[in-house]
């Protein structure tokens, strides 16, 4: 490899939308919710005769789920949208590199990021299919979402004299 060449790390526009498991899990127990709250005499059918919870925060569960869902779905279209348009860009060295067991964040060209591959997001969260390739110093190029600092893509510059 020639010094100075970029090596993608990650990039939402080749990830696409990966929570569509948690989107579905989330509708899922909306419907199980609605369904319960709506017509509890299903329940019955399947044998199951433990008395259902009355009043309303049963739908207010599936309300709150069905947002919650549409939250995840939403950010990503904000996120794709940002960088089809052109997202901003921060590019040199890491600084103020941070590794704990939840959390990890870096800085570069004063611009803040933090992340956990523990969050449910569309954006960079450490737990990239690649090889996780940042340490203090590293020469890097971020394109990011400016309202929330979401990383939509990371290159890591290759042989840097160290």
């Amino acid at each position: 490899m020639e010094a100075g060449k970029f090596t993608t790390v990650f990039d939402l526009a080749e990830t696409g939308f990966k929570d569509w498991p948690v989107v579905l899990l989330l509708l899922g127990l909306a419907i199980v919710a609605a369904i319960v709250f709506f017509k509890p005499t299903i329940l019955a059918r399947f044998g199951i005769t433990a008395p259902v919870p009355r009043g309303g925060w049963l739908g207010y569960v599936a309300l709150l789920l069905v947002l919650f869902a549409a939250v995840l779905v939403w950010d990503h279209a904000d996120h794709s949208n940002t960088l089809a348009k052109g997202c901003k860009i921060g590019e040199g060295p890491v600084t103020d590199f941070v590794m704990t067991d939840r959390k990890e964040g870096f800085s570069v060209a004063g611009v803040r990021f933090s992340y956990s591959k523990y969050e449910i997001t569309d954006a960079y969260n450490g737990a990239a299919g690649k090889q996780h390739r940042l340490r203090a110093n590293a020469y890097v190029r971020v394109c990011y979402d400016p309202a929330d600092n979401a990383i939509l893509r990371l290159e890591v510059r290759d042989n840097v004299p160290r």
